[in-house]
């Protein structure tokens, strides 16, 4: 049986993978503020509220304390505390609970199902009996006025539809205070589940594990404790995964760990794909130095790199030739390669490529798109870097790369970031 404190540790992970936005109070675990939005076909649907939770000592023995931070209009809610009447939480807790139940299970159906015949907040449960249309329409007053995404104040940035932009990648983000919030997280993330093991040990490991790659730098420091330990920054979110930005000690380097999600690929053909990615290395392609995968979550850990050629910086035209030199000889590389195994970039453009400290260009991010995802996404999208793809015509994958390497040598030339039309 786990410890109380290992059991904490591990539902606040399990939490914060199933991508709620935390925030640590403290850089602590025990007190922290979770965005949560309304049900969908309720009359809370749209709403969005800060959920303080504190974990007692004894939890999850002893259940969680749950309050709204924002105002809601509701008969189980003091309106004044946010305090909640939920017999699950205050009387009938179990220990086979966790954070996830609160918010997936037992928050949504308070909200579905308010029990005016047991209230916190007896205006709310006496309009609910007396005049059901006024309750609804007073539920939506409150909910407009209190529960906007304007209302939840020091949430992280919100995720837009965007892909990650170098900036992201490579820690120019201008959020640094919405990154602090992340501090220590992604090492309990990370960290408090895997141990790091190298690419031959056993197989059988693998999906429990960060498994670290051909790197002897790495190799020789980077272990669990390393990564429990080092702060993090969360660098920005986008629609598949979040960066985020790791200080290690020892080693004492700087990584971008990427967390992918909604990837439809098993862990085994994950872990051949990184493996394989990693046999066929080249100078101008940033490599993943660790990787990790589970039924639920995909990690990929690279070196950082401050520069990128979308930083903002002006190019003397005599770097230009060298850094669409060394992008074509890499693409070229790859594709040779890598074409039985039918593993193109996929997602090539500006963003994606970054510069290393002696300002030579590296590619990054190769690989991490599947063919039904770049044939899904080229049909429906109208991107300047999008080639048509069908199943019919899968070779296509490739000359997908060459048609954006295409549009990425008609930005270097102008200097102008190609929009679409």
């Amino acid at each position: 049986m786990s410890s109380p404190s290992k059991r904490r540790d591990m539902d606040v992970m399990k939490l914060m993978m199933s991508d709620y936005t935390v925030e640590t109070i403290n850089d602590g675990i025990t007190e922290f503020n979770v965005e949560f939005h309304g049900p969908k076909e309720s009359l809370y649907e749209g709403g969005v509220w800060k959920i303080r939770v504190e974990l007692p000592d004894a939890y999850p023995y002893k259940s969680p304390s749950i309050g709204f931070l924002n105002k809601i209009f509701h008969p189980n809610v003091d309106e004044l505390s946010g305090s909640v009447c939920l017999d699950v939480i205050n009387q009938s807790w179990s220990p086979m609970f966790d954070l996830l139940n609160v918010f997936e299970v037992f928050l949504p159906q308070l909200l579905l199902y308010p029990n005016p015949s047991d209230p916190l907040n007896g205006d709310a449960a006496s309009l609910m009996m007396k005049d059901k249309n006024q309750y609804e329409q007073k539920v939506k007053e409150y909910c407009e006025r209190y529960a906007k995404k304007e209302n939840v104040v020091g949430t992280p940035k919100d995720e837009s539809d965007d892909e990650i932009s170098e900036e992201e990648f490579s820690g120019q983000s201008d959020s640094d205070d919405e990154a602090g919030t992340q501090h220590l997280i992604l090492a309990r993330t990370i960290g408090l589940a895997l141990h790091v093991i190298s690419s031959d040990e056993s197989n059988t490991a693998v999906s429990q594990s960060l498994v670290v790659l051909t790197s002897p730098e790495v190799n020789n420091g980077l272990r669990f404790e390393n990564l429990l330990k080092a702060p993090a920054e969360l660098l920005g979110r986008g629609k598949n995964g979040s960066v985020y930005k790791v200080m290690c000690d020892n080693p004492n380097m700087t990584l971008v760990v990427k967390r992918i999600k909604d990837w439809p690929i098993s862990g085994s053909e994950f872990k051949k794909r990184m493996q394989k990615l990693d046999q066929f290395r080249h100078p101008n392609v940033l490599p993943a130095v660790a990787f990790y995968s589970s039924r639920q979550e995909k990690l990929l850990v690279y070196e950082y790199q401050n520069n990128g050629i979308q930083t903002g910086q002006t190019f003397h035209w005599s770097s230009k030739p060298s850094i669409a030199a060394g992008v074509a000889d890499a693409l070229a590389f790859m594709h040779q390669e890598l074409q039985e195994d039918r593993i193109a970039h996929g997602n090539l453009k500006s963003s994606n490529i970054l510069l290393n400290k002696n300002m030579e260009p590296c590619i990054s991010e190769y690989g991490l798109t599947n063919i039904a995802e770049i044939s899904t996404s080229t049909t429906a999208c109208s991107s300047n870097y999008a080639f048509p793809i069908t199943d019919e015509n899968i070779g296509a994958i490739f000359k997908a790369d060459i048609y954006a390497f295409g549009v990425i040598l008609l930005e270097l030339l102008t200097g102008k970031v190609q929009n679409n039309g």
